[in-house]
């Protein structure tokens, strides 16, 4: 009878972790979709004949800039229109975050 009930703990532990990665997996393409989106309404934003103008970037993520516009543009996605110094801060947190995590999932061919 022990078996019995050995084998159900182990079985349900294993969909326990299934599960974890599911989700994380789940997370982690919400975050990308998020950035790409933001990333691609910031494109969109700058005028095709030249690229990003990357000489007043805030930040830089493995050669990527982040740009005030590109925060502006986040703020503006979350509906924050008059945004403090703490709320710029932060969003410019967030995009190098989501940067960051953009390259590491390009570097494991995951784009």
């Amino acid at each position: 009878m022990n078996k019995l009930f050995a084998n159900t703990s182990l079985r349900a532990q294993r969909r326990g972790s299934q599960s974890k990665k599911v989700l994380a997996k789940t997370v982690l393409a919400k975050a990308l979709l998020s950035l790409g989106l933001t990333l691609a309404l910031v494109a969109c934003q700058q005028p095709q004949e030249s690229s990003i103008d990357d000489s007043n970037a805030l930040a830089w993520v493995d050669d990527a800039p982040i740009t005030p516009a590109m925060v502006d543009q986040f703020l503006k996605l979350r509906g924050q229109t008059q945004a403090d110094a703490d709320a710029r801060k932060a969003a410019l947190r967030e995009l190098i975050r989501l940067q960051a995590m953009v390259n590491n999932a390009k570097s494991q061919s995951v784009d």
